[in-house]
């Protein structure tokens, strides 16, 4: 089970590689936005009906959230997410 996490595309990216790089797994919660599945098909959207939906889906990552997951293991998780840095040296910001 993961819990989803908003941050800018870049940055999710960013994320996904510092938390991988510790050896914590990611996810996109839905890297195709839900009017682009097959079983929406027939309700005839296209690319570009829903801009926000369609931003918004490259920019969740989902963090591990799961019942064996250790105290200290969610520690780490948010040690690694807060901990993370840009490029300019800026703490790495997300939408909370």
């Amino acid at each position: 089970m993961y819990q989803p996490l908003r941050c800018a595309r870049a940055r999710s990216r960013a994320l996904q590689t510092h938390l991988g790089e510790a050896a914590i797994g990611t996810g996109i919660h839905y890297p195709i936005p839900l009017q682009s599945q097959k079983a929406y098909q027939h309700l005839g959207y296209k690319k570009g009906d829903f801009p926000v939906t369609e931003l918004v889906a490259t920019e969740i990552v989902s963090l591990p959230m799961f019942p064996q997951l250790t105290q200290n293991q969610q520690k780490e998780v948010v040690s690694r997410v807060m901990g993370i840095r840009c490029v300019e040296g800026r703490r790495f910001l997300l939408d909370l």
